[in-house]
């Protein structure tokens, strides 16, 4: 986004899977195809937390009214993507998928062709969010992964934008979302490979894990906390999140 070895790595990788167990089932359900019609609300359990969304009614009315996301539904073809497959285990598999760089230890996810289809649409959102219409490209994030539920960075902003607006349980309900959707794209927990921040293709991935690291410090799981952000290290040890100076700052 603009704005924002094996014992150990095993470790790791079962407090992450743990941590992310609790990712509400309404964020799944919306990621994995529900109807945009019927995202509104689900997000939240909390009935209170669910009424500070403006309804549907309203928020669709503003959307025609806005020239460019209005131009997008009334020009574009309704596209379908690829929705996330099972695995061996029945457990659900990633359509993202690990591609090795011209060195030998460096690697770069590729999203699957839903995502990548959806480039321009994501940049519109961008366009909303640099002029203050968050509520819109909430819901155009929303329409997107309605249609590609392993859409990395359309969690990624979701969660900044939950973030941004003080909700740190949907906030940190998106990042896990992306972040497990990139663990599944690994090939075995113990996995020692490198994701640099550099290449496009992880960028989303590592601020997504940043952010899980955030949320899971605000609501008082500073152990949790600390081994997403030692992952992120191992991913990119040149650190251009500045994750190890706030590592060091957590509390032992």
């Amino acid at each position: 986004m603009r704005s924002l070895g094996g014992g150990l790595a095993n470790a790791a990788w079962n407090l992450q899977r743990e941590a992310l167990a609790s990712i509400p089932d309404e964020v799944k359900d919306a990621a994995l195809g529900a109807a945009c019609e019927e995202s509104a609300g689900q997000y939240n359990r909390d009935s209170s937390n669910a009424s500070n969304y403006p309804p549907l009614n309203d928020r669709r009315h503003r959307l025609q009214e806005e020239s460019l996301s209005a131009k997008r539904r009334t020009t574009k073809k309704p596209r379908t993507g690829p929705h996330a497959t099972e695995g061996p285990s029945g457990e659900r598999a990633s359509s993202v998928k690990l591609r090795r760089t011209e060195r030998r230890y460096e690697f770069e996810l590729v999203h699957p062709a839903c995502a990548r289809e959806r480039a321009d649409d994501l940049e519109e959102v961008h366009q909303m969010i640099d002029g203050g219409e968050s509520e819109i490209a909430v819901d155009e994030l929303r329409w997107l992964l309605s249609g590609c539920a392993d859409f990395i960075e359309a969690h990624q902003l979701l969660g900044e934008l939950a973030l941004t607006d003080g909700d740190t349980r949907l906030a940190r309900a998106h990042f896990g979302y992306a972040y497990d959707i990139g663990l599944k794209a690994l090939p075995s927990e113990a996995w020692a490979g490198a994701l640099p921040f550099r290449l496009p293709g992880n960028r989303s991935f590592l601020t997504a894990a940043k952010g899980l690291a955030l949320c899971l410090l605000e609501i008082g799981e500073p152990a949790r906390a600390r081994e997403v952000g030692q992952r992120l290290l191992r991913f990119d040890p040149s650190d251009p999140l500045r994750v190890g100076p706030w590592l060091e700052q957590l509390p032992k």
